[in-house]
């Protein structure tokens, strides 16, 4: 059976360079590197500082450095909990909720140009590949010590 490993990297990688280096989805306009992007785009409004940690599951120090980027840039604020004044939540500010509308938008319409053209049968090889390349990472990610 031949395999297609190398022509799968090969588009899977224009792909992405179209997407991402190509400014198809370009938030350096807007001050912001990629991933300070994606984190406005997936910001879980009011958590807490340990729950936003926890949600990216990425170390401490890295978690912080992206959430000062947010506050300095006047995305995110810092709040009292009016149920715990010893915790603060985090909080996008009017600012920041524009400008994660603005980001989901061009996402949005990033995606549907690439997937307008597909036929229903390249449509459901598409979503079985992504599901087949889900389930083996999720899977690959538990077996090295994830949750």
């Amino acid at each position: 059976m031949a395999s297609y490993h190398r022509e799968i990297r090969k588009w899977l990688g224009i792909l992405l360079d179209k997407f991402f280096l190509e400014a198809a989805y370009d938030p350096k306009p807007l001050g912001l590197s990629l991933s300070q992007a994606y984190v406005l785009t997936q910001f879980p409004d009011g958590a807490s500082l340990t729950e936003y940690i926890q949600f990216y599951r990425v170390k401490r120090s890295e978690a912080l450095s992206q959430l000062d980027v947010l506050i300095k840039k006047g995305f995110v604020e810092k709040v009292e909990d009016p149920a715990d004044l010893r915790r603060r939540k985090l909080l996008l500010t009017e600012e920041g909720k524009r400008l994660q509308a603005h980001l989901l938008h061009e996402l949005e319409e990033k995606m549907e140009f690439i997937l307008s053209g597909l036929s229903h049968n390249e449509e459901v090889g598409i979503l079985k590949f992504i599901s087949k390349i889900n389930q083996l990472t999720v899977e690959k990610y538990k077996v090295n010590g994830g949750e």
